[in-house]
């Protein structure tokens, strides 16, 4: 006998239930019973939506979802088992229970029912409550691991993708510049024996080193992300003053604005401003984030640097001109192997791990990366640094001269 709680939608334990969004799919006068029983288990929790035809509940289940669908297996020209294995090709997220009229189970049918993608087979005749609270129970929690595992299997395929095109590109990235140190290699051998076109030795050094330096900084963003992402990377934070670390980083990434006619920007920030931060993490940071800056950026343009001193944060900020990013692709972006555009398309090289190293980096310093960006609008990305790196006593109205390094 049913207890006047279980009858007003709490369960034996005293919980209330919460809401129970439940289809049933069939012939109502078949299925009654079923819904009495139902009324008499779940109370005032559930929330009954019935669907007739096949055809209407195909339309139904595929518009939205239900915490469980209770399907009967005698539909007139359909069956029950056709049904589910309709809904299970049209991806019906909802966990579904095959309904019968036998006295008991039914192991073959049971069989068929799993193997068409229902989560439990059940006879709807005089079903014992706790059997249909539990089935109800167990398809659920099913459907919900089920659901879990589908978005860990996609989340993998993603990373696996991204990985495969990292590759890809790796290969093309590895063997450019190899080519270009064993081919110019080969040129400052022939011309060693050739005394009239000596002068054009330091010309083909020059390639060899630049082509070396193109690896080297492969090779080192490679394995900066492997410790990262190993756990095996230690910042040390200690006192950094800010004007002088934004300076020697506009100073090295001088050179490649210069090659590309963009003027690099220090805008005034307090003089003693400072931060408590790893100084090879900051500065490693920074240079990549100026470094993406000045090479999505267009000739003539101008690439800003900058801090920003609050009460509890300090963010210190990279503003370029370049083509900006909507959401999608700073998503991407953030991501390590990701890289914004086409392959075919994409103007500008690289490996497409800085970003996600500059992210974990800031990470590292209970900070995050902040990106402000749009499509054609630029982008302005910032690393926001938590209340315990403030340094107060070293912040003091006294600006900076701003530093103008223009190509």
């Amino acid at each position: 006998m049913r207890t006047s709680k279980q009858r007003s939608g709490v369960s034996s334990g005293g919980a209330k239930r919460a809401p129970l969004r439940c289809a049933l799919v069939g012939p109502r006068r078949a299925l009654q019973s079923f819904e009495r029983r139902l009324a008499e288990v779940f109370g005032p929790a559930l929330e009954l939506h019935r669907l007739s035809a096949p055809i209407e509940a195909v339309a139904a289940l595929t518009r939205r979802s239900f915490d469980v669908v209770f399907v009967e297996q005698n539909l007139g020209h359909w069956s029950g088992l056709q049904l589910i294995r309709r809904l299970s090709g049209e991806a019906c997220g909802s966990p579904m229970i095959l309904l019968h009229a036998g006295s008991g189970s039914d192991a073959g049918l049971s069989e068929k029912a799993l193997e068409a993608g229902a989560a439990d087979c059940l006879s709807r005749r005089n079903v014992n409550p706790s059997v249909l609270e539990r089935t109800v129970r167990f398809a659920r929690e099913t459907s919900r691991l089920e659901s879990k595992l589908r978005r860990e299997a996609q989340r993998a395929e993603s990373a696996s993708q991204a990985k495969s095109a990292f590759l890809a590109r790796m290969s093309h990235d590895l063997r450019t510049p190899l080519n270009a140190i064993l081919g110019f290699s080969q040129m400052l051998e022939l011309h060693a024996k050739r005394p009239q076109e000596r002068d054009r030795s330091a010309e083909y050094a020059g390639y060899i080193r630049r082509s070396g330096a193109d690896l080297l900084a492969l090779v080192n963003a490679l394995l900066d992300l492997s410790r990262i992402e190993a756990g095996k990377q230690a910042i040390q934070p200690e006192t950094v003053p800010l004007v002088e670390t934004l300076r020697e980083v506009a100073l090295q990434v001088g050179p490649q604005a210069t090659r590309k006619d963009v003027s690099i920007d220090l805008k005034a920030i307090p003089a003693k401003a400072a931060l408590r931060a790893d100084p090879m993490a900051l500065r490693q940071m920074l240079t990549n984030l100026l470094s993406n800056a000045v090479k999505f950026s267009p000739a003539g343009s101008r690439v800003e640097i900058g801090a920003e001193m609050a009460r509890k944060s300090a963010a210190v900020w990279v503003r370029d001109q370049g083509p900006g990013m909507d959401a999608a692709q700073q998503a991407i972006a953030r991501t390590a192997f990701g890289q914004v555009g086409q392959p075919a398309t994409r103007a500008q090289e690289g490996t497409g791990l800085g970003l996600a190293i500059v992210q974990a980096l800031i990470e590292l310093h209970g900070g995050r990366l902040d990106i402000e960006s749009a499509p054609d609008l630029g982008a302005k990305v910032a690393l926001v640094f938590p209340e315990t790196a403030l340094v107060r006593d070293r912040q003091r109205s006294l600006a900076s001269e701003p530093l103008r390094q223009s190509a």
